[in-house]
């Protein structure tokens, strides 16, 4: 399991904390770096379980940082690990991504997303919005467009990214956790609280159900904690 965050200045470098490796078991991963034209973020869930999905979710994790070190362009890096996984993966094998650049000066998120996960916004209000379009998850044989998204944002404002395990996290009765189960969980922490607002998503996890976890569960939260340059 891997709960990271990130809680992100507008006009500085992010700091963060982490509780595990990048690449967890199974096929989910985190990854960022820090360049001097913004923040690079990835947040993968391999399809499967043990090994085979392990190494799926390396392959992408090295097709993203080798495609980054070498191109700046959103949509050329994600088009390269697509590439990547449909040259060495089997049919049946996929990576579901959402890839992202944090601009802190201007407090502008840009991502494309492929499959599931897609970026959460919780607003001033407690709201939660499921954010932009997908393509299919990397590797498969449908066409992809790889659209690039954008948002701004706004103090007050989070974002959360996060894999199946959290969402689909079962509950007692069943139902899975789902973007309500996180909502209500961020809503009585404070918005510009990366730390706790992973926390209490955490707990709800944990508390949602006495079994043990069936999947890797991944987090990033960021929460611009001052005011973006206009």
């Amino acid at each position: 399991m891997a709960w990271p965050l990130l809680s992100v200045p507008a006009s500085r470098a992010p700091r963060r904390r982490a509780t595990s490796s990048p690449a967890t078991r199974s096929g989910d991963w985190f990854d960022y770096v820090e360049n001097p034209g913004g923040t690079w973020l990835g947040i993968a869930d391999a399809i499967g379980n043990g090994a085979a999905a392990a190494a799926l979710g390396a392959i992408a994790l090295g097709a993203f940082r080798a495609a980054r070190r070498s191109d700046d362009d959103l949509r050329h890096i994600v088009a390269s690990m697509h590439d990547t996984l449909a040259h060495v993966g089997g049919a049946n094998d996929s990576v579901a991504v959402t890839i992202a650049r944090w601009h802190g000066a201007s407090s502008h998120l840009t991502w494309i997303s492929c499959g599931n996960p897609r970026p959460m916004r919780i607003d001033a209000a407690g709201a939660l919005e499921v954010l932009g379009s997908q393509s299919p998850p990397l590797g498969t044989p449908e066409a992809h467009t790889f659209t690039v998204e954008q948002i701004r944002v706004l103090p007050g404002e989070r974002i959360i990214l996060a894999s199946d395990g959290v969402t689909g996290r079962p509950a007692r009765d069943g139902t899975p956790l789902g973007t309500e189960g996180i909502r209500h969980a961020a809503a009585n922490v404070a918005p510009t609280a990366a730390a706790e607002t992973v926390k209490a998503i955490e707990d709800a996890v944990r508390h949602a159900s006495s079994e043990p976890l069936e999947d890797d569960a991944t987090l990033i939260v960021l929460a611009p904690v001052d005011t973006p340059a206009p």
